[in-house]
């Protein structure tokens, strides 16, 4: 009997992974809170530095620990290891301003850069970090 892993990464829809990809997103969430709370904790550790390094455990430890766990543990590494390029790179504002550019237009929703990358912004204005 396959056990609950192994069933969740089966699941298909219309033969896609979506069981896998599920599992996937769970762990690329749970990665998520986990390098927001290493980085409150150490706020010199860069958060695409944890991301990354939280991809690689998954990918090779969570296969030997969960058994059946194997595409999941893909999956979940892949969506900290794209989290990380994108925190990196920042790939979608780039590609929005040369966009932006080219057309003449201002792209909308793109976050201006501050000294602190965990700060968020309140109703009132005023932000704070975590």
């Amino acid at each position: 009997m396959k056990g609950f892993v192994a069933q969740l990464t089966d699941a298909q829809i219309f033969g896609l992974p979506v069981g896998a990809v599920v599992g996937g997103a769970a762990i690329g969430g749970i990665g998520d809170a986990l390098s927001g709370t290493i980085s409150g904790l150490v706020p010199q550790a860069p958060s695409w530095v944890v991301k990354a390094i939280l991809a690689l455990g998954v990918v090779n430890f969570m296969p030997k620990w969960v058994p059946g766990s194997k595409d999941i543990a893909q999956v979940g590494g892949l969506f900290l290891t794209y989290d990380a390029v994108q925190e990196l790179f920042d790939v979608r504002g780039n590609i929005s301003g040369m966009v932006g550019q080219l057309t003449g237009r201002v792209s909308g929703a793109v976050a201006p850069k501050t000294s602190n990358n965990n700060a968020v912004a309140t109703s009132s204005g005023i932000g704070g970090g975590y």
